[in-house]
């Protein structure tokens, strides 16, 4: 089953805030322990270090889950471009590329949307690069 690729919703008539970088984990968050993906009431921010937690972990499938969680979260197309942008990463790893592409295919539409030029040049790389490995 293929899930469903999610974006940020802007409100009408507020300008939505530039694209926001997401970092991994600093070296304090890297020790500790990564929340489960069933945990209450979380914090975007939680999410989103638990999924990079997971994934550090080797724990593809619960890194998903929580990315995905955040971009249901995500009121921001910067970060959600980014979310997008890391479940790419992640399916690619894996070999889904058929998944891969259409977050890959999110961002880039984020990145339009918000004439982000710069990003969009990126995802336009990583997307042909991911296309021809589609194919081989």
């Amino acid at each position: 089953m293929v899930p469903e690729v999610q974006q940020a919703k802007t409100k009408p008539g507020k300008e939505s805030a530039p694209p926001q970088a997401i970092q991994a984990p600093s070296q304090a968050a890297k020790t500790k322990k990564t929340v489960p993906a069933s945990a209450p009431t979380q914090s975007l921010d939680q999410v989103i270090q638990s999924a990079f937690g997971s994934l550090e972990e080797g724990a593809y499938r619960q890194a998903i889950e929580l990315f995905q969680r955040g971009l249901q979260m995500a009121d921001n197309p910067g970060i959600s471009l980014q979310l997008n942008l890391e479940l790419a990463r992640i399916h690619h790893t894996l070999s889904e590329q058929e998944t891969a592409l259409k977050y890959i295919d999110a961002a880039l539409k984020l990145s339009r949307e918000n004439k982000n030029g710069v990003a969009e040049q990126e995802i336009l790389s990583i997307r042909t690069l991911i296309a021809a490995q589609n194919s081989a």
